[in-house]
């Protein structure tokens, strides 16, 4: 049962933009294929417009909300024992104390700009507990993270989280959407987690290459390795030489730059330098 009311102010602090538009949230949950079965989390549920259209398509709903006034307007607002309200900051939530161990849930949420990054980071670090994860975010973010190989947008976060999970993009959506609205537009993205990592390369090692690679995106894949002084004991004209024989012998051009190689050749790449990296840059034992 949902009783309408007015709902609190979005506080600028917070980073809170309130979806407004009923198409765009069956856009998301259609994105998500929620059905009568499923558990969702929710982040950030705002004053509700998404949480309630989740209570008519779902079979529970779990929302995590850090704002207090938010927390105790969708409890008058919202009296469905299948709502779940969690007064918590989603950085700091432990899934395992609030998901069942026994049923993957599915996120769908409006994210906070700000902190967007950090929120994306964490649900792919607990993918165990999420089957497919909807997210409202930036559209240059989403374009980030979908981008392919040898686009202007494919970088660090692309590989990051390709690596997790595969990337479908969709919908970009205005600033109307939205109250208030703010300056950018958005975008849905979808991420289903990988149950195996799609390089069997130590993930550390992975991006400590791949960091490597683009901190200097404007110089080839060689001077930006080299720049990074990965390489044991050797001066930089042998550096330079071990690295441009191990950059040949997985199929690449010295010449080539960060954005041009995928994930299998990151992983290629890694492991040709793997034995001759420094002990500071080996995984702990």
């Amino acid at each position: 049962m949902v009783k309408k009311q007015a709902g609190p102010f979005a506080k600028k602090s917070l980073g809170q933009h309130f979806l407004i538009d009923k198409g765009v949230v069956a856009s998301a949950i259609d994105l998500a294929q929620v059905g009568a079965d499923d558990l969702v989390v929710e982040i950030g549920p705002g004053r509700g417009i998404l949480t309630e259209a989740l209570l008519d398509n779902a079979a529970a709903v779990v929302a995590i909300e850090l704002d207090p006034r938010m927390i105790s307007y969708l409890k008058a607002t919202f009296r469905d024992p299948r709502l779940t309200l969690v007064a918590r900051d989603v950085l700091q939530v432990d899934w395992a104390e609030i998901l069942p161990q026994d049923k993957s849930a599915k996120v769908v949420a409006n994210l906070p700009y700000y902190i967007t990054s950090p929120i994306i980071q964490r649900l792919l670090e607990d993918k165990e507990f999420f089957s497919t994860m909807v997210l409202m975010v930036q559209r240059e973010v989403a374009q980030r993270i979908a981008a392919v190989p040898g686009s202007r947008a494919y970088g660090v976060l692309s590989v990051a989280v390709q690596y997790h999970a595969q990337v479908e993009l969709g919908p970009i959506i205005g600033p109307e959407a939205f109250a208030p609205p703010p300056d950018v537009h958005s975008a849905l993205i979808k991420l289903i987690p990988r149950a195996q990592p799609p390089v069997e390369t130590p993930e550390e090692i992975l991006f400590r290459v791949v960091r490597s690679a683009f901190r200097q995106r404007r110089k080839t894949i060689l001077n930006s390795l080299l720049a990074s002084n990965l390489l044991e004991s050797e001066s930089k004209g042998e550096q330079r030489e071990r690295l441009e024989k191990i950059i040949i012998s997985t199929g690449l051009d010295p010449t080539q730059r960060a954005e041009t190689i995928s994930i299998p050749q990151y992983g290629a790449l890694a492991e040709g330098m793997l034995p001759y990296l420094r002990q500071e840059f080996l995984p702990k034992r």
